[in-house]
């Protein structure tokens, strides 16, 4: 669980890293890296996030959907 965190701040660190090249970059390949570094970062983040609120979920007690099919 504390792992998820570690790795959850170091991509926020990374997002914002890929946002301030992105935004001082004098080329376009520069830019470009910039932008990829921060959608990886974000959708890293969101991955964690659905992993954290699957493993919640598939721990909850469910057996009121059994009954009912």
């Amino acid at each position: 669980m504390t792992g998820r965190w570690v790795f959850g701040v170091a991509m926020g660190l990374l997002s914002l890293i890929g946002l301030f090249l992105a935004s001082k970059s004098v080329d376009d390949g520069m830019y470009l890296v910039g932008l990829l570094f921060f959608v990886f970062g974000v959708l890293f983040i969101f991955t964690l996030i659905g992993k954290s609120v699957g493993v919640a979920h598939r721990h909850t007690d469910h057996a009121g959907d059994a009954g009912s099919g």
